[in-house]
Parts: structure tokens; sequence; C-alpha cells
């Protein structure tokens, strides 16, 4: 009898490891996580006023494609980086515009292609882990202009409108779909105020982060 109910105790001992090392990660992200993501993205501002009354126009669209990597502080905090390549095309036109005699194109309108480095941090919010939120700084360095590229295919003399260094503050809400031993999809929305020569406009759009590749754990 004491043989058996030995037996039945070692059983118990191994079954319970068995489970325990089946249970997983007991969160979506743990401390010293690393991921290399691919990110494409894009945003959109635009309001249109009475020319007559109150001839005001803003507008812009940005794109966003290229890595990123994130590194987990904690397993709910994260701290991100990467590299992106930032097509935009800016336009704000001012009243007072209509007073300024030597007016240029590139005074109200902008179109840099930038090489663009994020410095953000990122929540997994405890208890809900595939609600993602985040904040940070892009860092904006314009390596040339798009309108003289136009320029180039089709023989227009357009301005530089390559612009001057700018940041934006990119704000994110959305779900990380990542996989706790592997990687996979993230996918938020982001409001980003930007901070031009001209003026500062607040566009708002989608990033989806295509594929999260768990390098390091």
């Amino acid at each position: 009898m004491k043989k058996i109910i030995g037996l039945l105790v070692m059983a118990c001992v191994l079954s319970t490891a068995v489970f325990a090392q089946e249970e997983g990660p007991k969160h979506r992200h743990e401390p010293l996580d690393m991921l290399l993501g691919i990110n494409l993205g894009t945003t959109l501002f635009a309001t249109m006023k009475d020319f007559v009354t109150n001839p005001k126009v803003s507008f812009l669209w940005s794109a966003d494609f290229g890595l990123t990597y994130d590194f987990y502080v904690f397993s709910w905090l994260s701290v991100n980086t990467g590299l992106l390549l930032h097509p935009q095309f800016s336009a704000i036109w001012k009243p007072e515009y209509e007073e300024k005699p030597d007016l240029k194109l590139t005074d109200y309108i902008q179109a840099p292609l930038c090489l663009t480095v994020p410095l953000q941090a990122h929540v997994n919010v405890p208890r809900v882990e595939w609600l993602y939120l985040g904040a940070g700084i892009n860092l904006n360095f314009p390596v040339t202009g798009m309108l003289e590229e136009l320029e180039k295919a089709i023989g227009l003399d357009m301005p530089d409108s390559k612009g001057k260094f700018f940041v934006s503050v990119p704000v994110d809400f959305g779900f990380d779909m990542t996989d706790s031993r592997n990687g996979g999809v993230r996918l938020f929305f982001r409001l980003t105020p930007t901070f031009l020569e001209q003026g500062t406009l607040v566009p708002f759009g989608v990033m989806w982060q295509i594929y999260n590749f768990r390098i390091g754990s």
C-alpha cells in the first residue's frame, strides 16, 4: 500500500510540473524582451474655411515605412526607437499671406521626404495586455523635397520644398496581438501634433506593425 501511495504522489508531482510548463508565460511580454517590427502607417489632416470671410486652409498628409525596435523594461512598459522613411505634404494658407508681396510657394507648402527617428514609450495595460497605449517624439530629418523630384519628372520649375528639421509628438491607442512566445501584429490609432515652420497641425491616422519579430527574451 505504501508503494502505491508513493507512486501516486510521484505521479501528481510529475503531472504538476508538466502542466506548469504547458501553461507558458504569465504575460504577453516579459522584462528584457526585444522585438523588431516592420511598420506601415499614414496620417491626414484637412480643414478649409470660407475664402471670402476667413481665407484659411490647412492640410497635412504623411506616411511612414520602416523598422522599429522595442525593449521591455517591465512586462507592461517598453521603450521604442527605429528608423522610418517619412514622406509628407503640408499646406498652411493664412489671410496675411495675401498682403505679402514677396510670397513664395514654399512659404506655405512643404513636401519633404524625411528620415525619421522615433523615441517613444508604450504600455501594455495590466490585466488587459492587448490594450496598447503610448507617446513619444519623432525627430524628422528632411533629405530631399518631393516637388523637386516632380520637377525632374515633368520638367516644371518647382521651388525647394525640403524645409527644415521638425518634430512631431505621436500619441498611440490600439491593440497588441503579438504572441507571448513568438511575434505578431500590432494595430493602433495615432494622433500626431506636428510642429512646422508655418504652424502646428494635428493629423490623425493609423499605424500597422505588419509583424513584430521576437529577437530576444
